[in-house]
């Protein structure tokens, strides 16, 4: 058995007028490891950060991402994946700074979590009031490989019973979730 240990690691990049930024991080730490990775970036004018980041092994994984578009027509592409299982756990945190007018921005997360892993994003996108014609995009998508106890499906009133063609068995109802700007669940609208 390992003991636990710390890395904890801050990266801070300036991204000059018209320059071009490609920062590929691929995390494969020590079961053991808590790991705390921050990242911090700031785009000058007509500038491009493309930022991925990919988390296949470790034990508790926090990334926080900082970008702040600070000059008209700066750029950025911020993608991250997390392939998680055991008691893995992996928290990511990023925020994306529209400071300026005429800037655009691109966020795609994906994870897969199986066992008892844990796998958290919670993404902000900020737009100054002076930053006009912000274009700004984020998703986050994850698949559950793993809820053998039903447990998730049923935390949130999914498991149900289920009618289909004059039978009836215990399912999943389709459902949809309204979710408020601070991830809380402002309404649920069955079979929709």
């Amino acid at each position: 058995v390992h003991e636990k240990f710390l890395h904890n690691c801050v990266t801070e990049c300036v991204v000059a007028d018209n320059a071009n930024l490609d920062y590929i991080q691929i995390q494969s730490q020590n079961s053991s490891a808590i790991l705390i990775n921050t990242v911090c970036t700031e785009q000058q004018a007509v500038s491009n950060v493309q930022s991925i980041m990919l988390s296949l092994y470790g034990g508790t994984i926090r990334n926080n991402q900082y970008l702040k578009l600070a000059g008209e027509g700066s750029h950025c592409d911020l993608y991250g994946c997390y392939l998680l299982g055991g008691e893995q756990c992996t928290d990511n945190f990023t925020r994306i700074d529209h400071a300026v007018p005429h800037c655009t921005s691109n966020e795609v997360f994906k994870g897969v979590m199986d066992g008892n892993s844990l796998g958290n994003f919670t993404g902000s996108i900020v737009v100054r009031p002076d930053a006009q014609k912000t274009e700004a995009y984020q998703a986050n998508n994850n698949i559950l490989l793993a809820d053998t106890a039903l447990d998730v499906i049923k935390a949130y009133g999914v498991w149900q019973e289920k009618k289909n063609y004059g039978k009836v068995s215990m399912g999943v109802v389709r459902t949809t979730f309204i979710i408020d700007e601070n991830g809380n669940i402002e309404a649920v609208l069955p079979k929709v």
